[in-house]
């Protein structure tokens, strides 16, 4: 992960926040942080259902549209049918959710993250922190999150603290977290306001 690529997210997840109607009111820090719970319980509902993400499915299906070329008038409306049958509320598409959710809030506030990726690389080779992970089950791993956000990490060393954790455990789920964040955004860029929902 090159350095800055959090904070250029951060940038882009506000954004496209603010763009869909979600901050035009303020909204305080426990707000913000129960909506990152609400992600983390839908990914143990996908996990409780076994749903995950078929990434080569929508590859092929993307590839396939692509290539016919006379329908690329289409591809909004086919990204999002694709998107709906392959990667949709699966546990990776939650997950992303909630990696969402944490860059929008620290977005809302004007924050910068320092050294971000440098500090994920460095607890990625934590051989001790990663085999303590390990040994949770999914609902555990969830639980360490949901924990850290109880403690109302509003200032930016808990936030990052809980971005770095969100990256150490999807890496452990063999989730490519990134690249499920830049196809949720994709897929949010072509929302309607406020997602269809109260907020």
């Amino acid at each position: 992960m090159e350095s800055g690529t959090i904070n250029k997210l951060i940038t882009k997840v506000h954004q496209n926040a603010v763009e869909h109607g979600f901050w035009e009111e303020t909204k305080s820090d426990d707000h913000c942080l129960c909506l990152v719970v609400s992600e983390l319980m839908e990914a143990v509902e996908a996990d409780r259902c076994n749903k995950h993400a078929d990434l080569a499915k929508f590859n092929s299906r993307m590839d396939d549209y692509l290539s016919d070329l006379p329908n690329k008038v289409f591809y909004e409306d086919y990204f999002k049918i694709c998107f709906r049958d392959y990667i949709k509320d699966s546990v990776e598409d939650e997950l992303a959710d909630a990696l969402i959710r944490l860059l929008d809030f620290t977005g809302s506030n004007n924050c910068h993250l320092y050294n971000v990726e440098e500090l994920i690389k460095g607890s990625l080779n934590n051989k001790s922190y990663i085999d303590s992970l390990n040994n949770k089950s999914f609902t555990e791993l969830m639980w360490v999150l949901v924990r850290a956000l109880a403690c109302k990490p509003s200032h930016v060393y808990g936030i990052q603290c809980i971005i770095i954790d969100l990256f150490c455990i999807s890496k452990i789920l063999n989730i490519d977290l990134l690249e499920h964040v830049k196809m949720k955004m994709a897929y949010n860029s072509f929302r309607e306001y406020k997602h269809g929902k109260k907020y």
